[in-house]
């Protein structure tokens, strides 16, 4: 049997799936791992944890699937975006990883922006200024940590990092190079001005590399740990978003992706690059190598389910822990028996800040026109349409590029609810599909690796291998209903939005 292995190293865990040559899944395992909050706004994780949840769940993957070593022939990453760590000439960190969610380089990004310009920075790299991005982060490690920076031989974000663990080779795809502000978005490569401007040496960057390319053999001292075949090819992968595009089938032009997990992120496959005159979409490079993404990074979504749940549903979780059931399951069941716009309710889900209909750190959440009469399946609905309201947004966002979306797949932990891809139908007007295989990151990244050795030619051949669920097609009267309360909910947001700085926490 010809299998690979999947690997999506993201924000609270590893998750890693065992495939055979047909796509078909034969084992999954995963390991969780913390998320440090030294300061206020500040979010970092030992690049540690990252090599040992490897170490630890890939014998289990081998030991679920019942397969051989020599079975696996090849591994392939994916990763949470936006990190940074400076690593050694060894490959060992120096620093501890500052991940996508910290906050704490907002002098830089302001420094970025009046350096380079907005627009400019836009035009070259599809990016919008934020301190996010690491080519921010990078400065501000700069900025902080002279000593240590300067001792850095490599800047790698989480994917680059596993990477050179696993290889000792320092590279990265096109999809995580795009996410730096420092990538030229058309020509595939460092942008030599933006570097220089800000002080950023190339050659403590990564070497570029389309995702579907090998980034290097597998290390004996690491295959020896989890009972792998020394030297199997370790293939590039990319970004979680970008390879989840993959995992999905989201390869044409037109068609659009959104990922419900504790973000939505909402993002459009191209055949070239597309810029927003708005800058509220911005362009990535694809998980497919000769394609981009309009991408827009999304609001708290599932998040705020949960919040919900944790929060204010303690009877329906005692519930579910006595029957044994899924609580975010009972929370679908009570959304089900709600009219159409949750009887007046309405979500505004700007819980942290909101990048639809516009970037806005400030936007806060909002429920509005409470009554007695709503009960608290009315407030579980409202969540999942106002994030639905969200989504039509970002779609909204690419018809005005030029690009009206042809169809959506929703995917994520949240699309096992058939009622979150109900309501994104009936409000966004589209066909709605979500693939069998949810986690689509870890998946795709599968994918990629059975590209990556040769085992199919392309990204087109190796989707073909991914099954869907029946579609949702949107209800004609449904749809007439929620056009009316979209627009609300976007005259809300506007009669709100000069106040929402006025309320601090």
């Amino acid at each position: 049997m010809r299998c690979v292995i999947g690997i999506d190293v993201g924000t609270s865990g590893l998750k890693a799936v065992l495939c055979d040559e047909n796509g078909q899944v034969l084992a999954t395992a995963s390991e969780k791992y913390p998320v440090e909050y030294p300061n206020p706004g500040w979010a970092e994780q030992d690049p540690e944890y990252w090599e040992k949840a490897f170490i630890r769940v890939v014998p289990v993957l081998l030991s679920k699937g019942k397969i051989k070593q020599d079975d696996v022939e090849g591994i392939c990453l994916s990763s949470q975006i936006d990190g940074v760590v400076l690593v050694d000439d060894n490959g060992n960190p120096i620093s501890k990883a500052i991940i996508w969610m910290d906050r704490r380089a907002t002098k830089e990004q302001t420094f970025i922006e009046e350096r380079i310009g907005k627009r400019r920075l836009y035009s070259i790299t599809g990016m919008v200024p934020d301190p996010a991005h690491p080519a921010a982060k990078i400065l501000w490690l700069k900025n902080n940590y002279e000593n240590i920076y300067k001792k850095a031989w490599k800047i790698l974000q989480p994917n680059d990092f596993m990477i050179n663990y696993l290889t000792s080779e320092a590279v990265t795809d096109y999809s995580n190079a795009s996410c730096t502000m420092l990538f030229d978005i058309r020509r595939k490569k460092w942008n030599d001005e933006i570097c220089e401007e800000l002080g950023i040496p190339i050659e403590k960057l990564p070497d570029i590399r389309p995702s579907t390319s090998i980034a290097g053999n597998l290390r004996k001292e690491i295959a020896e740990k989890v009972n792998l075949r020394p030297g199997i090819p370790v293939v590039v992968g990319g970004g979680d978003e970008e390879i989840g595009a993959v995992g999905a089938g989201a390869i044409d032009e037109g068609t659009v992706l959104d990922i419900i997990g504790t973000a939505e992120p909402v993002v459009m496959s191209v055949n070239e690059p597309k810029f927003d005159e708005m800058m509220v979409v911005e362009c990535h490079c694809h998980g497919h190598p000769d394609k981009w993404l309009l991408e827009n990074p999304g609001i708290l979504s599932g998040g705020i389910y949960s919040w919900l749940l944790e929060t204010f549903l303690e009877y329906e979780r005692r519930l579910s822990e006595n029957e044994g059931r899924n609580p975010y399951e009972l929370m679908n069941s009570k959304a089900e028996k709600v009219n159409i716009g949750c009887d007046g309710l309405i979500c505004l889900p700007y819980f942290m800040g909101t990048v639809v209909p516009e970037w806005n750190p400030d936007a806060k959440g909002a429920f509005v026109g409470i009554t007695p009469y709503h009960k608290k399946e009315h407030f579980i609905r409202a969540v999942i349409e106002g994030t639905g309201f969200a989504v039509r947004d970002t779609i909204e966002r690419f018809s005005s590029i030029g690009i009206p979306g042809s169809s959506l797949i929703v995917a994520g932990g949240g699309s096992k609810g058939v009622i979150w891809r109900k309501i994104r139908a009936d409000i966004t007007g589209l066909i709605t599909k979500s693939p069998v295989i949810k986690d689509v990151t870890a998946y795709g990244a599968a994918l990629i690796a059975l590209v990556g050795i040769g085992m199919y030619k392309t990204v087109e051949d190796v989707v073909k291998l991914i099954k869907y669920e029946a579609s949702i097609a949107p209800d004609p009267m449904s749809h007439e209903q929620y056009l009316e309360l979209y627009k609300l909910y976007r005259e809300l947001y506007c009669c709100l939005k000069e106040k929402f700085s006025r309320i601090r926490v």
